[in-house]
């Protein structure tokens, strides 16, 4: 197989690589918009410590490109002679998932290739770890293909929430139970009683800016901005986020959704979609309209909305949480893998060191 390897360190030579990129994350089923050019190049730009350091090998098999892996550069420990050197994907659990490298199916054996090319880069014996992926991930599904040259260690890294639509929506609603869907129904004629009621789902009546900047100022006003997670409240994520969503927004790859009572904003909902898969990434609300549930609400027509345009597939969560379950979700186990060359000696070493520290 010939293939060939770019070794990318600076934000200004990545930028080379979009629109491949953006071809290849549309050919991988499954991908979500975290492992996109227009996140990662965004991460790299706002989420990081100036002295953090980062890679990102892509790599291509006659001239096409086939695989991407960004990483970033952590520890180096070790004596002269020999090192391990520790890397780790662009993983931060407040708003990432999945930040697996991606690969076109069927070329997960370029794993082999990026660890080596990482070994003989670095003189240095490469640990990559990658927390929060799937049994699906591309770096998963090497280690299902009778692997020779790598080994890993694995342990479980909590879980996602996701639905899977049914062929129509009479169908999914069936699904639901009774009590939930009265209490849905009731909860919005009582604040159609109180307010002129408008649903706002794939707004494109305002920029990006102007639709991310009124999210922003919901959520900061509730219990996110009190316990400081809100997107405001933590220094460089306006700017992460402005970057990304712009870039999403070129693409055709998010839809805002906003529920207005009397003219004013009371819940808003961000989503991407990407191939078949529709991620439910930031929800807010206004507290002093929380009786009505009305992110909840919201949540209810936009997956009316998904019908009506045709957007079936899955709905991803993220997480895991209790009150997902009244939308009759499933529920996907989450892996935290290290990765590193087989060795006869090292091996047994190097998991007996994981599992006492993951313990």
């Amino acid at each position: 197989m010939t293939v060939k390897i770019a070794d990318i360190r600076h934000l200004n030579d990545l930028e080379n690589y979009e629109g491949e990129w953006d071809t290849l994350i549309q050919k991988c089923p499954g991908s979500v918009h975290t492992q996109s050019y227009a996140w990662i190049n965004a991460f790299l730009r706002y989420s990081l410590h100036p002295e953090e350091k980062w890679i990102c090998l892509l790599a291509y098999k006659y001239g096409e490109l086939v695989a991407v892996y960004p990483l970033l550069i952590n520890r180096r420990i070790g004596f002269r002679g020999f090192y391990f050197q520790t890397f780790k994907t662009p993983y931060e659990r407040f708003h990432t998932i999945r930040v697996d490298g991606l690969m076109l199916p069927g070329h997960e054996s370029i794993l082999e290739l990026l660890v080596n090319y990482l070994r003989r880069s670095f003189k240095a014996f490469p640990l990559i770890h990658i927390p929060g992926i799937t049994s699906f991930s591309c770096s998963m599904l090497y280690f299902k293909n009778d692997p020779r040259n790598l080994d890993f260690y694995k342990k479980p890294d909590g879980a996602e929430n996701f639905i899977t639509l049914p062929e129509s929506h009479q169908v999914y609603l069936s699904n639901l139970k009774s009590i939930f869907k009265k209490k849905m129904h009731r909860r919005f004629r009582k604040l159609e009683n109180r307010a002129e009621i408008s649903v706002i789902t794939r707004d494109i009546r305002r920029t990006n800016e102007e639709n991310l900047e009124i999210f922003k100022q919901i959520e900061n006003s509730g219990w996110k901005g009190d316990r400081k997670t809100s997107i405001k409240s933590r220094p460089g994520n306006s700017e992460l986020y402005l970057s990304a969503t712009n870039k999403f927004y070129e693409k055709g790859w998010i839809r805002w959704s906003f529920l207005e009572a009397n003219g004013e904003t009371i819940a808003a909902r961000l989503f991407t979609r990407i191939n078949s898969l529709t991620v439910s990434w930031k929800t807010a609300y206004r507290e002093d309209h929380s009786v009505f549930a009305p992110s909840k609400i919201l949540f209810y027509k936009c997956i009316e909305d998904f019908y009506a345009c045709g957007e079936m597939g899955e709905i991803n969560f993220m997480n895991v949480k209790s009150w997902f379950k009244d939308w009759n979700v499933n529920e996907r186990s989450l892996y935290k893998i290290t990765v590193f060359p087989r060795s006869f000696f090292l091996s047994p070493l190097i998991k007996l060191y994981l599992r006492i520290k993951y313990k």
